[in-house]
């Protein structure tokens, strides 16, 4: 019996303690994609692409912002 209760107790905290984070709004600010490479690279062309589609998508700004130098580890580290 004890152990049943354990059970339930254990699986029902994650959902009382979701339910206020699934009330909140995302996003609330404009979202930064840090990308690891300089400005007018590969990397840097594809994030632009796809930041333009989430911005459309969910009506929220997707800022890109490159980070280059250390053979990428600079950007990594953000």
């Amino acid at each position: 019996m004890l152990k049943r209760t354990l059970l339930a107790v254990t699986l029902a905290l994650p959902v009382a303690f979701a339910s206020g984070a699934a009330l909140a709004e995302w996003p609330e600010k404009p979202v930064k994609v840090i990308v690891p490479g300089g400005a007018g690279s590969g990397t840097d062309t594809a994030a632009r692409l796809v930041t333009d589609a989430l911005t459309k998508a969910f009506g929220q700004p997707f800022i890109v912002e490159n980070k280059p130098g250390a053979n990428g580890m600079i950007g990594t580290d953000e």
